[in-house]
């Protein structure tokens, strides 16, 4: 500080001194009144900002308990549905594919047997086109991709982990993301095989 402001900010303070000698004692309490007016003034918008905070705060708890929270168990449900309907199906044809030929080996001998043999290639018939009709296999995968998705965004935001960081990273974060990212990477290739396994069964299926 060079002396030319040393010499403005005493000016300015010796200024200030003769303005408050000037000034009346009524003059006094309403610049007082006035400061206090202001400081109050400042708490209450710090007051409103927290308020606001907590609000914030309370509409996403409120989003995620009725909204992702909701679809998490919607799809985790339909997926469970979809795999054991996929399943009881595919057990039923496989028995019922095995018997064929353990009867063919008798229905010379018996008509009833040509006739159950006959039948059981029907029902294989029809389980199939109700599987593709549905879509078991592919709502099972669907699903249960879209539950995990679900679950791998909330476990990053209510952890604050990388992309919902408002702050650098702690080494915490650092390993659920990556814990996450194992977890999702393992999912998408458990889709990608069976996607793939259905693509092949549909090929040969129109072949």
């Amino acid at each position: 500080m060079g002396l030319s402001d040393i010499f403005k900010a005493s000016k300015i303070k010796a200024e200030n001194d003769d303005l408050k000698k000037m000034m009346t004692p009524e003059m006094l309490d309403a610049a007082n009144i006035q400061s206090y007016i202001r400081d109050l003034n400042a708490e209450a918008d710090k007051l409103e900002k927290s308020i606001q905070k907590r609000q914030d705060a309370l509409d996403i708890n409120e989003y995620i308990e009725k909204r992702v929270d909701d679809q998490i168990k919607w799809y985790d449900e339909k997926s469970q549905e979809a795999q054991q309907w996929y399943k009881r199906l595919q057990i039923a044809e496989i028995i019922l594919a095995a018997l064929i030929p353990l009867l063919s080996g008798y229905s010379t001998s018996c008509s009833q047997i040509a006739f159950i043999v006959g039948l059981f290639g029907a029902i294989i018939a029809v389980i199939e086109s109700v599987s593709k009709l549905n879509k078991y296999h592919e709502n099972w995968i669907q699903y249960r991709s879209t539950c995990e998705m679900l679950r791998y965004q909330k476990h990053l935001y209510l952890t604050e982990s990388a992309p919902y960081n408002r702050q650098d990273e702690t080494i915490e974060n650092i390993f659920i993301r990556t814990i996450e990212t194992i977890i999702s990477s393992e999912n998408n290739q458990w889709k990608n095989i069976n996607t793939a396994r259905e693509e092949a069964n549909d090929n040969k299926s129109t072949n």
